[in-house]
């Protein structure tokens, strides 16, 4: 739908050209050639079929709002990138996944999320999204809008370059000028220079010092052959530890509820277990901790004890 919408939106402009030849015909003052009557036609309709797909496709965006919302407690990661550039294999790799992929413009042309869990115990969810192309009309942008919002409200974006192309720098700048666009060029990023296997070792060698100086934080890999792959993981926990808070906690034996929340949703660092209490060092998401304040300020240590009474976690 979105793809029609923007070949709609492109074609409407240009309708008039296309029936110039009939409007000399059974032309004259107060009348209308038949190339004129057409062109109302196909104006019509392609106006009736452009507000239809606008429908349908702000339906959609309901939709994956609603998703959204059911997993905003997790840290989302986005994969952005030109056309081409592996993302699709990036994902695989990172997920297991089984993703369609193909040494092809725009093999994926919609919006795919998978889960993760990290060695932290952190899970997050990973978005595949469609590949940004060069020169891209502002239309264009507005078509694929709800694909592109799963790029508007990532915590994390990982921008994957095919370091093989001759034209690595063009396209870099590209999708950094549609991040522009889309208003996400703020966001947290990760520079991946993917498809390291295709070139050989002394050119990937010489390539690789020389981004290092331009992109001194940036990865080199290859997700065909899970070449330095960890690096990746490493790279988003390291984010995700700039997200998180470390404290320490005594919870009595009794709270069982609590303990068991911490060791699903935070990262346990060091436990101690005593008779009536366990003392746990604790690195919890800035997220959780702040919507369990009191129940997190109750228990830990180093600060002012709160009144004793039981409190809902959110």
């Amino acid at each position: 739908m979105q793809v029609e919408l923007a070949q709609l939106q492109y074609n409407f402009s240009r309708l008039k050209g296309q029936w110039t030849h009939l409007s000399r015909i059974e032309g004259g003052i107060g009348f209308r050639g038949p190339g004129e009557k057409q062109l109302e036609i196909d104006r019509r309709r392609i106006n009736d079929r452009i507000t239809h797909l606008k429908s349908k496709l702000v339906g959609i965006e309901r939709i994956n709002e609603t998703k959204r919302k059911g997993r905003k407690e997790m840290f989302s990661v986005s994969l952005v990138g030109y056309t081409n550039a592996g993302k699709s294999t990036v994902l695989n790799r990172l997920t297991s996944s089984h993703l369609y992929t193909a040494d092809q413009l725009f093999a994926t042309l919609e919006t795919t999320t998978r889960a993760k869990t990290l060695e932290t115990k952190e899970r997050i969810v990973i978005s595949d999204t469609i590949g940004f192309i060069r020169k891209i009309p502002p239309y264009l942008i507005a078509s694929f809008h709800a694909t592109l919002q799963e790029v508007v409200y990532a915590d994390l974006l990982l921008h994957v370059v095919d370091i093989s192309h001759h034209k690595l720098y063009e396209y870099m700048d590209t999708v950094v000028q549609t991040l522009k666009e889309i208003r996400a060029d703020h966001k947290d990023m990760i520079l991946i220079f993917n498809k390291i296997d295709l070139l050989p070792r002394n050119q990937y060698l010489f390539i690789k010092k020389k981004l290092r100086i331009d992109y001194p934080d940036s990865l080199f890999v290859s997700a065909l052959t899970g070449e330095n792959f960890d690096e990746i993981e490493q790279a988003i926990s390291k984010v995700l530890a700039r997200s998180k808070k470390e404290i320490t906690l005594k919870i009595p034996n009794k709270e069982q509820k609590f303990i068991s929340y911490l060791f699903d949703n935070a990262e346990i660092i060091n436990k101690r277990y005593n008779n009536d209490s366990v003392r746990l060092r604790v690195n919890v998401p800035l997220e959780k901790y702040s919507k369990n304040f009191s129940l997190f300020r109750r228990f830990e240590i180093g600060t002012k004890r709160m009144a004793k009474r039981k409190f809902e976690l959110q």
